[in-house]
């Protein structure tokens, strides 16, 4: 597949009578970009694309401006009706163009074949390869199965952009963020969305039939959709993302490669007796005189993993839950986790309630300061959760890491 750039190029050429080789698929790609380019920078009265938009990838957006911006200058001259003439033309020209390029899709569908995915309580069908994925999680799965190509927007303060794994956050440089909403999701040309199950709302993203109807596919993280969140669910994911692609041998490599990383932590830790293994109490946050901690979930596999035990692990029927301080002092924790929402006021907040409470003075991990303060993005639903299982053995066991 050629570049935006490429394919603009080569249109620009025939149209100024020059010869050069096109493909009608490119050709009809571009087209449509060329189109909502035009009706954005036009109709809007604008000369920049809408924030979050496709064009705001600088080749794009060159590419684009360059094969349009006469005729939006010269339509501008003549007024709306020419405006909505013009429109409707490079509509029409669309439509000749498809007819012409029927045979092009209808070979590509049935090269990519029809693959099924179990998401949730719901399922799948992709009959052709997504094209424009806005990934509304940290994406670390969808930068090592090199998909960063197909990635035309991020959700706001995305976490990948801070990602601890190498290559990530480069990636994610040029790639506009978007702020949320239905109207952007829509706009701004995905036909994939990645991202927890609570992003699929109205006052979000969309709910999963209001996106189906505009052509988008909802694919929810396996983490949020399933009883409980382990390494397994970020595994599925890898899986799930690899047939959606096509580069399943890409992602089967990349399970592998995870789970020896992982299975290398456990060896490090696996001859600790049961009565020797360190207790450790999760501090996500904290609001009044109660504390939100974790039951179940991600973050407590991976204390498990890790060789620990998580202190308030099945004390409640949800994942994560509000309890007291009389729970730290009952559990009695070696080690306190305190998640790092990347809220410096917050995260100190945390801090002061746990030090300067009294009742917790005796608690191991109080009297000892034994505390590991670790990026929330780490235990959440991607391949940075190798990194904080990592962490959390080095911290629970250092003499086994020396």
């Amino acid at each position: 597949m050629k570049s935006s750039q490429e394919t603009c190029y080569i249109i620009n050429t025939v149209a100024f009578g020059g010869e050069a080789y096109i493909d009608i698929a490119e050709m009809l790609f571009c087209c449509a970009q060329i189109v909502k380019f035009y009706i954005f920078t036009l109709l809007l009265r604008s000369d920049e694309p809408p924030k979050g938009s496709f064009f705001m990838r600088t080749d794009c957006y060159n590419t684009a401006y360059f094969c349009i911006s006469p005729v939006i200058s010269h339509s501008r001259k003549r007024g709306f009706k020419m405006k909505k003439k013009f429109v409707l033309s490079l509509l029409a020209g669309m439509m000749i163009l498809s007819s012409f390029g029927t045979g092009v899709f209808a070979s590509e569908t049935a090269a990519y074949g029809e693959v099924t995915i179990e998401n949730g309580d719901r399922t799948l069908t992709f009959t052709e390869m997504p094209t424009g994925i806005l990934c509304c999680y940290s994406g670390e799965v969808l930068m090592k199965l090199g998909l960063d190509q197909y990635i035309i927007g991020t959700s706001t303060n995305n976490k990948g952009r801070i990602s601890p794994l190498e290559g990530v956050a480069e990636l994610f440089e040029g790639i506009p963020e978007i702020e949320r909403s239905h109207e952007n999701a829509v706009a701004c040309g995905a036909d994939l969305i990645v991202g927890e199950v609570s992003a699929f709302q109205e006052d979000r993203w969309g709910t999963y039939d209001m996106l189906e109807e505009k052509g988008i596919t909802s694919y929810v993280l396996t983490g949020t959709v399933v009883e409980d969140e382990t390494m397994d669910s970020i595994y599925q994911d890898i899986e799930n993302m690899g047939k959606i692609f096509k580069v399943e041998e890409r992602a089967e490599k990349l399970i592998f490669e995870t789970k020896e990383q992982i299975a290398a932590i456990e060896a490090s830790v696996a001859d600790i007796k049961e009565e020797e293994k360190v207790t450790a109490f999760v501090m996500d946050s904290v609001s009044g005189n109660e504390v939100y901690t974790t039951s179940a979930g991600l973050e407590s596999n991976l204390i498990e993993l890790a060789g620990g035990i998580n202190a308030t692990k099945g004390m409640a029927d949800s994942r994560w839950f509000t309890t007291s301080v009389e729970t730290i002092v009952a559990t009695n924790p070696d080690v306190m986790i305190f998640n790092d929402y990347g809220n410096e006021e917050m995260l100190q907040e945390s801090l002061d309630f746990i030090n300067n409470n009294e009742a917790l003075a005796d608690v191991p991990a109080v009297a000892n300061q034994d505390y590991i303060i670790i990026p929330l993005a780490y235990a959440m639903h991607d391949l940075s959760a190798v990194e904080a299982c990592k962490i959390f053995a080095e911290a629970f066991y250092p003499e086994r890491f020396l």
